[in-house]
């Protein structure tokens, strides 16, 4: 029938990618001197006189303030698997930052691979040292900012100097 035509044709519309979403938890854990009786998961730390003492995990709400040297412990949890880098820097009174460096991993052989419901906690429990301390570089200190990357194969753009920093 020649009055009869052909509807337009209908382009499809591209699908948008779904988005991926990752959840990523963060736990920080201090370390204290325990009361008197109390349980709960013990580190040797360092007593400042060339020994050691066992101290209690305390796991600190997002907002705790910390003192330079307080020992710290942190846990990490990915919602997808990957690799965990977590980067430091300082941050100042007069609005300045710090040189960026690596709080994980710090050595090339550190495991930093992460799956789903798997609790990640860094430094290694099996170390001499099994936390970390804010040692503060100068005294117009304020804060750290910790940046923490899941990454879906491991990084090689970080690149560090001499001294261990991130370079730009």
């Amino acid at each position: 029938n020649p009055l009869r035509r052909k509807p337009p044709a209908v382009k499809p519309r591209p699908q948008k990618a779904k988005p991926v979403i990752t959840e990523i938890g963060v736990t920080v854990w201090k370390l204290r001197p325990p009361a008197e009786g109390e349980n709960g998961y013990f580190f040797s730390v360092d007593d400042g006189n060339d020994g050691r003492v066992r101290w209690l995990a305390e796991r600190v709400s997002p907002d705790a303030i910390f003192a330079p040297r307080d020992p710290l412990r942190f846990a990490v949890e990915s919602s997808v698997p990957g690799f965990l880098y977590v980067i430091g820097r300082e941050t100042y009174s007069d609005g300045t930052f710090g040189t960026p460096y690596p709080i994980f991993p710090t050595e090339p052989d550190d495991d930093n691979s992460v799956r789903p419901g798997m609790l990640f906690d860094f430094p290694d429990q099996r170390e001499d040292v099994a936390y970390l301390r804010l040692n503060p570089k100068k005294d117009n200190y304020t804060g750290e900012i910790m940046t923490v990357i899941i990454a879906a194969k491991p990084l090689t753009i970080i690149k560090l100097d001499k001294d261990g920093n991130v370079r730009d």
